[in-house]
């Protein structure tokens, strides 16, 4: 039976790795958050100091210390003329070389783990009102747990079994300064043969046995944004547009000309010149001088990528965007976002068994109950595949019917504004080149937009279904056209979108053809470019504008002109619905 004496490097030992480890997770945890983020001049010498531990020998950064510690070293002078002495051969004098000699057990593993997180669920914090340093406790370090967990653990055993430091500052002193470091070395030293007697070798012999065995929104409003940045590259950014008071306003173009970069300015992740005011409150105003940051922005952001809180579930990663302190009531409610995008059924599921479109509904809901002013949508649906696409594409047309949010909505796929779009804004090389409603702006030539991809798309009512052709009827307009059963029923709205490309046209009506939709139309409207082999035709048709591509040789063969009746023919199969 050991006696209190014997126990007593034990319980010293303990203590200082309790309070070192205490201490570093307090300083160790902002120091290694700021090696990551920090942009200071500071942060490499601050690295390199934070190394240092790992390569100077105990003994030697124990002499170092020691003579810091003394009566002629800098800290010596400073306590000695406080009244406190010297804290050399002292707990204390232990505690501050402890502390010294583990730094970089503890900040190692946490800056890998913070480096691993990446910029991302600060970002999404900010956009759900959270602050840096509340999404610091609140997000970043529950995703770094382990990183943490494993420098806590390498920290306290480190202290543990310190020799080096521990003799050169504290000595021996029983009591005092003896831990079990130095108690075992001071048995060894005394050629002890046994040093069973001693508290540090029966800790030991005690505890191998027990190793080896297992162990059992209310009214609607606008605003508009006006944007200027000049990156000192190839690249500047020159926009300003209406945000409309409702509906989804599609940033449409190529990548890499401006349009996620307008999303995050606006959103206040990026900083360019200018003016945003969103449902009449200003969100930045160079000229004033005011710039509101992301956590401050009434808004709904979603990303990319779904970017969830791996660390919570569904339902907490809903709640999330609940804690805003103005949160209202309205769609934003949860049990109507909820309903709205249809994840009842996921709310006590780990975000990490989700699948592609259900993260991204489950992020769409949590930026709707930041019950915001606008909702920015940057490609949610890049990272899905088709099918994912097309289970998602239906929430989000929810969205813009029942909704009275605007959303700015970036893609570079045509297909997704043709679905989506109430207003479309073209970008190309930073620059707006077309905006307005859909159908109008489809039906313009604009640079980026390319003859291949010329469309139209028509708004119109199921009026008639076929079970057994699978086939619908879908009237815009004054005109039908029978397209591809979608599962729309009768008297839902849908969009029809027409390639110009798949439509052809003849002067006579076609007789015995496969083709479902022939129309009466008349050109309206005729422009080639001199050299090229194709012409493009826009046609009036029941109250329709459709466009037609042919060959510059089949215009010239047919006489086609503008005022010249003829036929226009669409097949039912290259009508996207």
């Amino acid at each position: 039976m050991l006696t209190w004496t014997e126990l007593g490097p034990v319980w010293l030992s303990l203590r200082l790795a309790a309070v070192t480890t205490v201490i570093l997770l307090i300083i160790g945890l902002p120091l290694a958050w700021w090696l990551v983020k920090g942009r200071s001049a500071l942060c490499a010498p601050m690295n390199a100091v934070v190394t240092l531990p790992l390569v100077l020998p105990p003994s030697v950064l124990g002499f170092y210390i020691l003579i810091a510690l003394g009566p002629n070293g800098p800290i010596g002078q400073v306590t000695d003329a406080l009244g406190l002495g010297t804290l050399n051969f002292t707990f204390t004098g232990l505690v501050i070389g402890s502390v010294v000699y583990s730094l970089p057990f503890m900040i190692q593993p946490v800056v890998t783990a913070f480096e691993a997180i990446g910029p991302r669920p600060m970002e999404v914090a900010a956009t759900l009102g959270c602050r840096p340093f509340e999404a610091f406790f609140r997000v970043i370090l529950p995703l770094a747990r382990h990183g943490i967990i494993t420098g806590t653990l390498m920290t306290f055993a480190h202290t543990i079994g310190e020799f080096g430091v521990v003799l050169m500052i504290g000595g021996n002193i029983p009591g005092s300064t003896q831990v079990i470091s130095t108690e075992i070395y001071d048995g060894v030293r005394q050629g002890a043969r046994s040093c069973g007697r001693h508290a540090g070798l029966q800790l030991l012999r005690s505890s191998v046995p027990q190793l080896a065995q297992p162990q059992g929104r209310e009214e609607p409003m606008s605003g508009r944004i006006t944007l200027n940045l000049d990156r000192g590259t190839d690249f500047r950014l020159d926009v300003s547009f209406e945000i409309p008071d409702k509906g989804i306003t599609v940033l449409f173009g190529p990548s890499g000309c401006g349009k996620t970069t307008v999303l995050r300015c606006t959103a206040g992740l990026e900083r360019a010149g200018g003016r945003v005011v969103v449902a009449d409150r200003v969100w930045q105003d160079d000229a004033r001088n005011i710039f509101v940051p992301a956590w401050e922005r009434r808004l709904g952001y979603v990303f990319q990528e779904a970017s969830l809180f791996e660390h919570l579930n569904v339902e907490g990663n809903l709640h999330f965007g609940l804690r805003h302190k103005d949160a209202r009531g309205g769609l934003a409610r949860f049990s109507e976002a909820v309903e709205l995008l249809g994840i009842g059924h996921l709310l006590r599921r780990r975000v990490q068994l989700l699948s592609g479109g259900e993260r991204q509904r489950v992020a769409i809901a949590r930026a709707l109950l930041m019950t915001p002013d606008l909702i920015l949508m940057d490609e949610p649906l890049a990272a899905l595949d088709w099918n994912r696409k097309q289970e998602i594409l239906p929430w989000l047309e929810r969205l813009r019917d029942e909704l009275s949010v605007p959303m700015l909505y970036v893609t570079h796929s045509a297909d997704e504004m043709a679905r989506l779009a109430d207003q479309v804004i073209c970008f190309e090389n930073g620059r707006i080149v077309a905006e307005g409603p859909l159908e109008e702006v489809l039906l313009e030539r604009w640079p980026g937009q390319g003859e291949q991809g010329s469309s139209v798309v028509l708004s119109g009512v199921v009026t008639e279904r076929s079970e057994m052709w699978c086939t619908a009827v879908v009237t815009a307009g004054e005109t039908a056209f029978e397209v591809p059963d979608a599962g729309r029923n009768v008297g839902e709205a849908a969009r029809l979108r027409i390639l110009a490309r798949d439509v052809s046209v003849a002067l006579s009506e076609p007789r015995d053809t496969s083709i479902r939709n022939v129309l009466p139309a008349v050109v309206i409207g005729m422009r080639g470019v001199e050299g090229e082999s194709h012409v493009m035709l826009t046609l009036e048709a029941g109250g329709c504008r459709i466009l037609s591509r042919i060959t510059r040789r089949s215009a010239d063969e047919l006489g086609i002109a503008v005022g010249t009746r003829l036929y226009a023919q669409v097949k039912a199969a290259a009508i996207i619905v």
